[in-house]
């Protein structure tokens, strides 16, 4: 049959049509010129193919497959494709059109796919022996179209049977991956490979992700046809399992590093202050009668900085220890805010040991807060001996501001700061700045004040600038 010529307008009004087409619907020209041809495609389709048109861009043609209405009534597939005509302002004036009947296309189409189903229920029939097989598994056919599939697989991902049948495989992978794993098909379709893997990240009709490995077996049918049956097997378990040990394996083996680490220099660390307090007993037992009343005194306090040192140690070790091992306990109480920052400033003049110049500021809208004090203490304890410490005697300013669900405890010190290529050791173990010199400490109290920090669920920001001071903010949930 020769093709059908046509022009149209945008509303789709008939501005030529060829002998063919006229001698297929049976009118003469005059009967088509002006009429809109719409009106001889079925109702439910006429919106379909108006936005075909309508959506033709530029040179690009369009094309569309849809049916047709005869004067005697029949119902015909007809294939056109159509292209736009432009004035010279790129406004589309009209379109013209090529088609053709393909019924007879379409009724072969019909007839494959009724062979299809006959052919895939035969085939299933042949596989209902792996029905009841706990592990999951479907059949293939050569085009990588699920032919079947069991009850564990369609548990698996949470389909029924019928979403999965007659669909490619790989639309259970992410569309952008679709193309890469069918060509990975086809190509071990027609290769002399008898099997493949593939382990891999699924989302199950519900969005949630499992890890499973699938493999693929060439099975050879009497017809001398091949299908391919895939077993997959859930590793989610496994591999959560896999991941946790890891994790466990990693958490100790740092665990045991720390520890090593920690008693390297916690041994280098006892020996100054157990050789002063060795030292000053020995002078105390010989020449007792023979040294004043303010040598005594000096010896005395050297011992008591030294028991008051090795006890910080101690103290930092057994937290460090029941934090790695998830033994510390959050107990929570109220607290009164400014005799509880007082008590901890008094702790630390009774130590003697470091100069103090701390200036106290409260903005408080209430006196007391709901916190664990131990570890509130062991936090502002470290910040207030750290900005002490490396001060040199200047002053350091301690302000505690209260809001409505929070407090927030801020110290600011003029020491002598952290180097910038420090500041991104700040919080790691036993990493010293260079330029504490031989000023005493072994690198945990920042790493102790974080921990403590994250158990309360607060937050802590540190500015600080070389040999201007330094910021520490510390904002805890009331």
């Amino acid at each position: 049959m020769h093709q059908l010529i046509c022009r149209f307008l945008p509303d789709t009004t008939l501005t030529y049509v060829n002998k063919a087409y006229c001698e297929y619907f049976q009118k003469k020209r005059e009967e088509l010129i002006g009429k809109q041809f719409v009106v001889l495609i079925p109702e439910e389709e006429q919106k379909q193919v108006q936005n075909n048109i309508l959506s033709v861009q530029g040179s690009i043609a369009n094309s569309i497959e849809h049916k047709v209405i005869l004067s005697n009534g029949e119902i015909r597939w007809h294939k056109w494709i159509n292209i736009a005509i432009f004035d010279e302002n790129d406004n589309v004036i009209e379109y013209q059109a090529v088609g053709e009947d393909i019924t007879a296309q379409k009724e072969a189409e019909v007839k494959l796919k009724k062979t299809t189903r006959e052919l895939v229920v035969s085939n299933l029939e042949s596989f209902k022996i792996l029905e009841n097989n706990p592990i999951g598994i479907n059949v293939l056919n050569e085009f990588g179209i699920l032919v079947y599939a069991n009850h564990a697989f369609c548990n698996l991902f949470g389909y029924d049977l019928k979403e999965l049948l007659y669909k490619p495989f790989y639309q259970l992978f992410p569309k952008d991956e679709n193309s890469f794993y069918s060509n990975l098909f086809l190509k071990f379709y027609k290769n002399d490979e008898k099997e493949f893997l593939i382990e891999k990240d699924i989302l199950t009709k519900s969005d949630k992700s499992i890890s499973v490995l699938m493999q693929g077996v060439k099975y050879f049918q009497s017809d001398k046809s091949i299908k391919v049956i895939m077993y997959v097997v859930d590793l989610t378990d496994i591999k959560i399992a896999k991941d946790n040990t890891e994790k466990a394996l990693e958490h100790e083996r740092h665990l045991n590093e720390l520890k090593s680490r920690f008693i390297m220099f916690v041994s280098h660390e006892f020996r100054t202050p157990i050789t002063v307090i060795k030292s000053s007993v020995q002078i105390l037992e010989k020449y007792f009668d023979k040294i004043d009343n303010a040598k005594k005194l000096s010896l005395l306090e050297d011992i008591n900085h030294a028991s008051n040192y090795l006890v910080t140690l101690l103290d930092d070790a057994v937290f460090i220890d029941k934090v790695e091992t998830g033994k510390l306990s959050i107990a929570y109480t109220p607290l009164n805010i400014k005799f509880f920052c007082e008590d901890i400033i008094n702790e630390i003049k009774r130590q003697k040991t470091l100069p103090l110049n701390i200036n106290t500021i409260y903005l408080l809208e209430y006196e007391s807060f709901h916190t664990d004090p131990t570890l509130v203490k062991y936090i502002l304890l470290n910040l207030l001996s750290n900005a002490i410490k490396y001060s040199n005697g200047k002053q350091t300013i301690l302000k505690v501001r209260t809001y409505h669900n929070s407090i927030c405890f801020t110290l600011a010190d003029k020491g002598i700061g952290i180097p910038d290529k420090d500041k991104k050791f700040l919080f790691t173990a036993f990493h010293r700045a260079k330029n504490v010199k031989n000023i005493e400490g072994i690198g945990l109290g920042l790493v102790i004040v974080r921990q403590a920090v994250n158990l309360l669920k607060g937050k802590i920001m540190v500015r600080s600038k070389e040999k201007i001071g330094t910021v520490v903010r510390l904002l805890l949930p009331k």
